[in-house]
């Protein structure tokens, strides 16, 4: 086949049938590419054909590849699996973090799970904060932190009660960590190192 010059009026000229039928997807998508379409929910003129990622383990896969790669004085590794719980009979429950780094030189953990969501300034879910004490406890965390996406960088510390003594504040630390994006990545996964450094020595 020849080279054509794609526009417009090169998908609108296409006739389905039930013959054709099948490759409207394709077509779609090579449309959506090729004509540089962007979704446009306000004015609503064009059909916009979805492209969905899983941004919870994209930015899981992205923060672990950073970190393995510009973090030099930490062992870092993930989805290392432990069993927590098991039933009289029948299969036991795991637990699996997200990323943890091991100092090469002291041996102490530290444990990260990272989190596609915006907290607008609020504390993370109750849910996660019992995921993270559990890990601190399972794993000799340390120190364990929540990371998220953020507009700016800013790392908050907190201590979880004690389980001996539900006024007094125990040892255990748990960190929420927000890292602002950036449009130059190598700037970004900068920024990153320099933000867990600052965790590890905070």
């Amino acid at each position: 086949m020849k080279d054509i010059k794609v526009n417009e009026s090169t998908f609108n000229k296409i006739v389905y049938d039930r013959k054709n039928q099948h490759y409207k997807v394709a077509l779609d998508i090579a449309k959506l590419l090729l004509l540089n379409y962007h979704p446009d929910i306000s004015k609503g003129r064009h059909d916009v054909l979805a492209l969905m990622f899983d941004m919870n383990s994209l930015w899981e896969q992205f923060f672990l590849v950073t970190l393995k790669t510009k973090l030099k004085t930490h062992l870092v590794t993930s989805q290392v699996t432990k069993s927590f719980w098991k039933p009289t009979s029948g299969y036991s429950s795991k637990m699996r973090p997200d990323i943890i780094l091991k100092c090469k030189e002291s041996q102490e953990s530290f444990v990260l799970d990272t989190k596609w969501k915006n907290l607008n300034d609020y504390n993370p879910s109750p849910e996660d904060l019992r995921q993270m004490y559990v890990y601190h406890r399972f794993y000799q965390a340390k120190k364990v932190a929540l990371v998220y996406p953020s507009d700016q960088h800013s790392i908050k510390k907190g201590n979880y009660f004690s389980s001996e003594n539900y006024l007094e504040m125990s040892e255990k630390e748990c960190s929420i960590m927000q890292i602002a994006t950036a449009t130059d990545i190598k700037t970004w996964q900068e920024d990153i190192v320099n933000q867990i450094n600052f965790l590890i020595e905070y």
